[in-house]
């Protein structure tokens, strides 16, 4: 809609800069680290604490800003970016190297809180565009990230330079935010607990037991029954997936098919291509249906799930730079679809107050907020963070141990199980928290 637009312009252009800045040094890394003497798993420690950082602070930020607003952290979070490729362009030890991406994590819920920002923006029936064009935005940084830094790394032959351009477009992002964005969030009135929503049948409950640590500790019984813990194990999954693929890929083309650096690249370039464009295409088709329909979204999340689960298990089967490419092809349109699909239906699933969402944080008093989408981002920020940490680890030894098929055959039994765990779950099948607040008085929206 015209009055949706300014707001999607903007956070397009805003992911699009933060992550474009992000990849433009992310693959100079292990290079950089290199200049101090560092080992392979010391370059490998980088990303994971960064990681480590992230998954600590990420719900914290989302909290923060349910009750403080979308544009102050933002604003926080993008200083906090601009101030961690500043002391990378200076670092002048591995020591300061790590303090800039811990840093960087401990601030890092830029994307989550666009996310968030667009929740707040859009009706149900838009939102899943707009979590559409935050995933292009996400995508194409991705496609002229790398290729940037590497045409900086082999043109002036300085690690510093990639750093301080990643700097210099925080700056411009801080600037943006500034004086263009204006806030978006307005808190909900505060409505009774949630332990006085009554809760689902118990079958709604299933979830895989290694979750009920994280999720007994952030969310009471009412709000997992709500749909919440369904759909964050599939953001897991998803997470772990991607991973897993990011992982096994450039292994695969070196060691099975004997690929180039270009020839790998331009495959990566080629998933990035789709993955965007997927977002900004075929899901405008979909727009329609999910407005009227509740089942939609969930169609197509198990019906993805299923597309991952079969395009890794073709994986295995390429023995040719071209036929990798048609394989690529169905996993990188279902992956776009899912990244956009699974977030959509997070905010969806929300509870409309946080009261109680956050036991660890209720009692302190700058974070009791009502709200709740940036919360349930920022959880499920964490989640990602925990597969990126996870999955490459599995990847590369099972790649090590068995051998080059073991990630793709790993992938596609994770893929199947969650397609039919989607499939099977009458949750996933109806809008969860309709079926809660609707008997609530105070929930009538």
């Amino acid at each position: 809609t015209p009055s949706l637009m300014p707001y999607l312009v903007h956070l397009f252009f805003f992911v699009f800069i933060d992550v474009l800045g992000f990849s433009i040094v992310l693959p100079l890394l292990p290079y950089f680290s290199q200049e101090f003497g560092a080992s392979p798993s010391v370059s490998g420690a980088l990303l994971t604490c960064n990681a480590l950082a992230q998954f600590i602070t990420a719900p914290i930020i989302g909290r923060l800003s349910d009750k403080y607003g979308r544009r102050p952290l933002l604003l926080i979070c993008v200083a906090g970016t601009f101030a961690s490729f500043v002391i990378m362009t200076a670092a002048s030890s591995i020591e300061v190297l790590f303090l800039s991406r811990i840093l960087d994590g401990l601030l890092g819920g830029n994307v989550s809180l666009a996310q968030a920002y667009i929740a707040d923006v859009t009706s149900e029936s838009e939102r899943s565009k707009g979590f559409g064009v935050l995933g292009s935005a996400f995508g194409l940084a991705f496609i002229f990230g790398p290729a940037m830094g590497a045409i900086m790394l082999s043109t002036y032959q300085s690690t510093r330079l990639p750093s301080a351009v990643a700097a210099v477009l925080s700056l411009i992002n801080f600037v943006s935010i500034f004086m263009n964005l204006p806030e978006s969030y307005r808190p909900p009135p505060a409505s009774p607990a949630p332990s006085s929503i009554p809760p689902l049948p118990s079958h709604t409950l299933n979830h895989p037991w290694f979750f009920g640590w994280w999720l007994n500790a952030h969310f009471p019984v009412s709000v997992i029954a709500s749909g919440l813990a369904p759909l964050f194990v599939m953001k897991f999954c998803y997470g772990v997936l991607f991973a897993l693929f990011e992982t096994t890929l450039g292994l695969y083309n070196i060691e099975t098919l004997g690929l180039d650096a270009k020839q790998s690249n331009m495959t990566l370039v080629y998933v990035g291509v789709l993955f965007s464009l997927v977002q900004v295409t075929i899901r405008r088709s979909l727009n329609k249906s999910i407005s009227n329909s509740n089942n939609t979204e969930s169609r197509v999340i198990w019906q993805g799930f299923f597309v991952l689960a079969l395009a890794q298990a073709a994986w295995p089967l390429a023995r040719s730079w071209r036929t990798l490419l048609v394989v690529l092809t169905p996993f990188s349109l279902a992956s776009g679809l899912l990244n956009t699909m699974i977030s959509s239906a997070l905010t969806k699933a929300a509870p409309p107050d946080a009261m109680g969402m956050y036991p660890l944080l209720d009692d302190v008093p700058f974070i009791d907020s009502v709200g709740v989408v940036g919360t349930v981002l920022g959880v499920s920020s964490s989640l990602g963070c925990v597969s990126r940490i996870l999955a490459p680890i599995t990847g590369a030894a099972a790649f090590d141990a068995i051998g080059s098929w073991a990630p793709c055959a790993l992938g596609a039994v994770l893929a199947s199980l969650v397609a039919h765990y989607s499939y099977t779950l009458s949750l996933v099948t109806t809008r969860p928290n309709e079926k809660i607040n609707a008997t609530h008085p105070t929930n009538k929206r």
